[in-house]
């Protein structure tokens, strides 16, 4: 099993839509409907992620770390720092699936392909969670809830979610085949609806549903309609958008 690319995206402070591929960070302007001359030149990148202001800006790479970009009023980027595994031994792997940067807290939250997860605040101090605390190691997803609690998928054993105890301490509870009867233990997205609930695509399982009033899971499958087995939400993707993908890919 080998790290996939995806198509991450976000905006600019400008609107301009950013797009990673195998190359680089490209940039496409809305207004005039045209690719921009300047570009960022990464290898494989596989998440985009900044804080509310988007002054700092988080690049991961499926295969070179993560990059540290600050971004001015004129909408220019400046390397700050690139995180990499073998000359910065904070980071763990240069193989990262997922980030996701808590504008609470100032927390950067960083899923490896190959070594968990860990997180890294403004003031340059990292954590990094054990192997028995994940209960995993291949994180695809970290996604936060309206209610504040992080969510994350792992591609070798279901998901998990993440919330504080009285201790301001991270406790973590664990969502398995084994233990919660999941369609399929390989997760590759999630996302919240508006009854905030939880949806998941797995890779070979279907899609899952999570009723976290009830706590109960419920699969959607060929059997059910569905036109595939795996699913993966894209980079710009919501559940809306996946459930009109899926029912056009049927067609």
């Amino acid at each position: 099993m080998k790290p996939w690319h995806t198509t991450p995206m976000s905006l600019d402070k400008s609107g301009n839509l950013m797009m990673g591929d195998t190359e680089s960070i490209r940039f496409y302007d809305f207004k005039n409907n045209k690719y921009l001359e300047k570009k960022i030149n990464l290898p494989m990148v596989s998440c985009i992620v900044h804080d509310k202001n988007k002054n700092n800006y988080w690049f991961s790479s499926n295969i070179n770390g993560m990059y540290h970009f600050k971004s001015d009023t004129f909408n220019n980027f400046t390397l700050i720092k690139h995180y990499f595994a073998e000359k910065n031994t904070e980071l763990k792997s240069n193989k990262i699936m997922n980030l996701h940067f808590d504008d609470n807290d100032k927390r950067l939250w960083i899923g490896h392909y190959d070594n968990g997860v860990s997180t890294l605040t403004g003031n340059s101090e990292w954590n990094h969670y054990t192997k028995e605390e994940t209960k995993g190691i291949a994180i695809s997803k970290i996604f936060k809830a309206n209610d504040k609690k992080l969510w994350i998928g792992k591609l070798d054993n279901g998901f998990m979610r993440i919330e504080k105890n009285k201790a301001n301490k991270h406790e973590f509870k664990h969502f398995t085949k084994e233990n919660k009867n999941l369609c399929y233990n390989t997760i590759t997205f999630l996302s919240e609806d508006s009854e905030h609930n939880i949806w998941l695509g797995t890779f070979g399982g279907g899609v899952m549903y999570y009723n976290v009033k009830n706590d109960l899971i419920k699969c959607f499958t060929i059997k059910d309609g569905l036109p595939v087995s795996y699913t993966h939400l894209r980079a710009h993707e919501t559940v809306l958008d996946i459930v009109c993908r899926l029912l056009l890919e049927k067609k």
